[in-house]
C-alpha cells in the first residue's frame, strides 16, 4: 500500500510540475499570493484558506486555472508584482465607468456558491508591463491599452 500511495504522489507531482512549467517554484508561490487577492476562478473558502496556508509555508497552490494563468500571464511579460498591481489598477470604478470595454463588463466565469470572476486575459493586455517598464505610471498604462492608444513601438 505505502509504495501505492508513494506512486501517486509522485505522479500527483509531476502534473503539478507540468501545470506551472517554465516557473520556477520560489515564483509560483508568489503567483499564488497575487491570485489570492485576484483568484481567475473561485473554488470556495476551503481551497482558498488552504492555498492561503500553503502559500505561508513556502508552497504554492496546484489549481489548474491558477498555474494557467501564471504561466499565460508570464508569457505576455507580467511578473507576480506588475501582475498585481496592473489587477489593483484596472478595479479602478473610474476605468469600469468610462470604459464599456473593461473585463467587468463582459461575461463572468461562475466558481462554487455562485461566485462569478471576471475574467482577465493577460494577453489582451500585454503591452502594459513592456509600458511600465518604460516608466509610464501604472495608471497611464491601463488607460491607454482599454482606450486603445498604445503607442506603435509597444504593441504586439
Amino acid at each position: 500500500m505505502g509504495d501505492r500511495y508513494d506512486g501517486r504522489h509522485r505522479g500527483k507531482k509531476k502534473r503539478t510540475e507540468e501545470k506551472w512549467w517554465p516557473i520556477p517554484p520560489d515564483r509560483r508561490r508568489l503567483w499564488c499570493q497575487v491570485l489570492l487577492d485576484f483568484p481567475p476562478i473561485w473554488y470556495g473558502t476551503f481551497p482558498m484558506i488552504h492555498t492561503r496556508q500553503r502559500v505561508l509555508e513556502g508552497g504554492h497552490t496546484n489549481i489548474t486555472e491558477w498555474a494557467d494563468l501564471a504561466v499565460r500571464a508570464e508569457v505576455a511579460g507580467f511578473t507576480p508584482l506588475t501582475w498585481l498591481i496592473f489587477r489593483q489598477d484596472l478595479g479602478r470604478n473610474t476605468l469600469v465607468a468610462e470604459f464599456p470595454d473593461h473585463p467587468e463588463h463582459r461575461q463572468k466565469v461562475m466558481g462554487n456558491h455562485g461566485v462569478e470572476r471576471t475574467i482577465v486575459d493577460p494577453e489582451e493586455f500585454r503591452a502594459w508591463p513592456r509600458l511600465f517598464a518604460a516608466g509610464y505610471r501604472a495608471s497611464e498604462a491601463t488607460w491607454m491599452i482599454l482606450a486603445g492608444q498604445v503607442p506603435e513601438e509597444f504593441a504586439w
